[in-house]
Formats: C-alpha cells, structure tokens, sequence
C-alpha cells in the first residue's frame, strides 16, 4: 500500500520512466490515470490532459583516441592565452545562462548592478572548431550518420569541460561560439532535431578561426565514424 490515498492526506507521487528509442524530438502524453484499489474490485479512471515534447539528445558513444597532431601544434611548454576555466584572470564579462555561479566575480557585479563572470586564460595549448555536415552523399549510411551524431556530441562534451572547444557549427551556418553550458545544450539540441539531408551537397566547411582547428567528421569503412583535425585522425568510434 506504498502509494494508497487516503481522504485529506498528503499527495503521493508515482515514478514513471520512460526511455526514448532514438534521439530526435518526442511527445509526451498523459491521456488518463487509472486505480485498481482495492484488489481490483473497483476501477477509477480519470482523465488527463499532459502534454510536453522533449529533445532527446544522441546517446554518449566510446571513441578510441588517435596519436596524429594537426599541423601548426604550439611546441611543448608554450602557453597560449584564451578564453577558458583554468589558469590566470584572463578579463571579466557579463554572466550569461549556463554559466558556472563559483564563476561570479560578486563585488565587479554588485559595482556594475549586473553579474559579471571571471574568464580565464587555460592551459591548455589547442582549441578546436567542430563542424558538422549532414548531407547525403557525404552519409550514405543512416546507421554511421546516427554514429556521428553521438560522437559528436561526445567529443563535444569532453572538449567542453576540458575548456578546448571554440565554435560549433552544422552545414552552411556560421559559427557560434560555445561560452556556457547554455550555448552547449542548445548546440546537443540542434544535433537531435538533425536528419540526413538537411544539407543537400556538403559545404565547404568554414574557417576555424583564430588560434582554433577544425574538426570535422567522415565515415570510416562501412560501419565507422572518423574525427579529423587538420586533415588528421584524432578520434574514431
């Protein structure tokens, strides 16, 4: 009797899972509750009216790392400043959603009424680009396409947290910058709406940008998903 209602006791609530089959965008719906107490003699029904659609975001995937450095690799011991979580006071900018709250810099927001972070510089000595491109005569495979879609967003989380991913970007969109959490699962949502084809003929992919490489993805053998950067093997799942 772990969820009985008694007349004017407090609520009680029922875990429901539910596990997607695939990423993309589900609908949730709550048409109606029944109640077989007591030992099903007696049937309530009450209706429902719930209603929400989810994003569902491509599944984690293990990756193998690949030894190949991209060209133009910073010798060992050199420090590059950008933006990042570790390292010295880089500068201070205005909080946006995502953004870690130990990141806050109190006393410049209570000066400037308005939440400034702390940036720093990392340690890190590579930063990288991600591009994505969906069209069909670059996957021919759904099963590899669906393949790239977990590994980038895999790769993309690692790199996050790392503080190494510069900009996103999929098919013939430019470039948006990663500075939150916020920008992170907006880019995990884009992912999980993308279908074969969004892209009829693949693009060239943008430029890097500054101090960035380009990491782009391409099936390997007939089953197989490839990370390049710079031309150059760095993961494959």
């Amino acid at each position: 009797m772990r969820h009985r209602l008694d007349p004017g006791g407090p609520p009680a609530r029922l875990p429901w899972s539910f596990t997607p089959a695939s990423r993309g965008v589900e609908t949730l719906e709550l048409r109606q509750v029944s109640s077989l107490f007591p030992f099903g003699f007696l049937r309530k029904t009450f209706a429902g009216d719930a209603r929400r659609e989810i994003i569902v975001w491509p599944a984690p995937v293990a990756y193998t790392r690949q030894a190949a450095a991209p060209s133009g690799r910073p010798q060992a011991g050199e420090r590059k400043p950008r933006p990042g979580q570790s390292g010295d006071l880089l500068a201070l900018r205005a909080y946006t959603p995502g953004d870690s709250h130990r990141l806050i810099h109190w006393k410049a927001s209570a000066r400037l009424r308005r939440l400034q972070v702390r940036q720093f510089s990392s340690e890190s000595q590579e930063a990288f680009s991600l591009y994505v491109s969906s069209a069909t005569d670059h996957w021919p495979r759904d099963e590899q396409f669906e393949l790239m879609c977990s590994l980038v967003v895999t790769l993309a989380e690692d790199l996050f947290t790392a503080g190494r991913l510069g900009t996103v970007a999929v098919d013939d969109e430019a470039p948006r910058p990663l500075r939150g959490v916020y920008d992170l699962e907006t880019f995990f949502d884009r992912i999980a709406r993308l279908v074969p084809g969004s892209g009829a003929v693949a693009p060239t992919p943008p430029a890097a940008g500054r101090g960035l490489h380009l990491m782009t993805f391409a099936p390997d053998g007939p089953r197989g998903v490839v990370a390049l950067v710079d031309g150059h093997r760095t993961a494959t799942a």
